[in-house]
């Protein structure tokens, strides 16, 4: 069964058409808090369009 995941982070380079398409999806509580709305999660697969650095220090470019 194929899966969307609805991405409104414009900036994101895996926003497709407002759809996801990185491989997999990593969401985390926002700075550690107790997670009681949206508002206290964030994704953690997000790269920026411009490129940068992953968590784990590797460099990546755009596409």
């Amino acid at each position: 069964m194929s899966r969307i995941v609805k991405c409104m982070c414009e900036e994101c380079l895996y926003n497709n058409n407002n759809a996801c398409t990185a491989d997999a999806v990593e969401i985390k509580s926002s700075n550690n808090l107790r997670v009681n709305s949206p508002d206290d999660t964030m994704c953690n697969t997000f790269r920026s369009r411009k490129g940068g650095k992953d968590k784990e220090g590797n460099i990546y470019t755009s596409l």
